[in-house]
């Protein structure tokens, strides 16, 4: 496990091998799922570079007509 995290090629100190590795799992992913399943689930696709780190939207909780409010205020 050493080589993992210690030394100058492991993948937490080298982006390069980092992203080898993110290639070939994406693409072994891909050999039984969809490019958008991957790009859905992981918001990334690391063999054409597009990230989406864009948060979900907030969802507000209504119900029958009222807006719960934070009890705190």
């Amino acid at each position: 496990m050493r080589h993992h995290t210690a030394g100058p090629e492991a993948v937490h100190n080298n982006k390069t091998n980092d992203m080898i590795l993110r290639r070939r799992a994406q693409q072994a992913y891909e050999r039984d799922h969809t490019r958008e399943e991957f790009r859905a689930k992981f918001q990334e696709d690391n063999l054409t570079g597009i990230v989406d780190n864009t948060p979900e939207p907030k969802q507000e909780k209504w119900t029958d007509g009222f807006h719960f409010i934070d009890e705190a205020l």
